[in-house]
Parts: C-alpha cells; sequence; structure tokens
C-alpha cells in the first residue's frame, strides 16, 4: 500500500497530538506523586516513620 504524503502528514500530526496529550498526563502524574511525598514527609515528621503496604491480586 502506496500512502500519500497528505496521509503521512496525518499519521504524524496524530501521533504528534497523541505524544502531547501522554505528555500532559505525565506530568499530572508527576506532580501528584511530588505532592504525595511531601503528604508522607509531613506525616513522617507527625508520627514518626510510617510504612506503606500494597499487595496485588491476580484475575
Amino acid at each position: 500500500m502506496i500512502e500519500t504524503n497528505k496521509e503521512l502528514i496525518c499519521k504524524i500530526e496524530l501521533h504528534s497530538a497523541n505524544l502531547e496529550i501522554l505528555t500532559e498526563r505525565i506530568a499530572s502524574t508527576l506532580k501528584e506523586l511530588h505532592a504525595l511525598e511531601r503528604a508522607i514527609s509531613e506525616l513522617k515528621e507527625g508520627f514518626g516513620e510510617v510504612t506503606f503496604s500494597t499487595s496485588q491480586t491476580k484475575q
């Protein structure tokens, strides 16, 4: 299948838009993680060492 330049440009623009969205989501997630780190630090200062445990279940 031979794609025209217009088709290729459209695909590139779509991928570029998707990358921008993913970049924004990553930045937002990092901000949330930093906020959680600060909150955990505050908890440690107020209550001493705090430990968290997580468990994963496979379905």
